[in-house]
């Protein structure tokens, strides 16, 4: 049993961090991303003509009071000025997390396309198109719009 602790068991997380950090699903052109949503969304913007770069190179500074941070976009959009997160969920440590972003990015327009327009938290009113726009963010639901595509190209 001792063996197991000491030898194994380190071998074994191991393989397992390195195993998880590969999971991903693959997009129509071999990108891999960390969601079937994300895949989706991908796929929509190739399907447009849309030539993008996931999660690649650029970082963002954000600050969190007393300790700095980078956030990486989901797609930066080739020939246009916006960046945008694709969200499946969004919970209150991203929330918070945008809400730095934002502001120690103000020159930057960030936009959210959520799956589902649920609710922020079980029980709440607000959806997440309602705290988007409270916090000046633009969205979609599922799809990015065609007007979104079409600006600055």
């Amino acid at each position: 049993m001792r063996l197991l602790h000491c030898v194994l068991l380190p071998i074994i997380l191991t393989r397992w961090i390195v195993a998880k950090k590969r999971t991903g699903v693959r997009t129509e052109t071999g990108v891999l991303v960390k969601s079937k949503f994300e895949k989706r969304v991908a796929d929509k913007l190739t399907a447009k003509n849309v030539r993008y770069v996931y999660e690649k190179g650029l970082k963002m500074h954000y600050i969190v009071p007393q300790t700095d941070h980078t956030y990486t976009p989901d797609f930066q959009l080739r020939g246009r000025t916006w960046f945008l997160e694709a969200k499946g969920v969004l919970d209150a440590a991203t929330r918070a997390k945008m809400l730095h972003v934002k502001a120690s990015n103000p020159d930057k327009d960030i936009r959210f396309c959520f799956q589902r327009d649920n609710p922020i938290y079980k029980g709440s009113k607000t959806k997440y198109s309602d705290w988007a726009t409270k916090h000046g963010f633009k969205w979609c639901i599922g799809e990015i719009p065609d007007a979104w595509i079409d600006e600055d190209y």
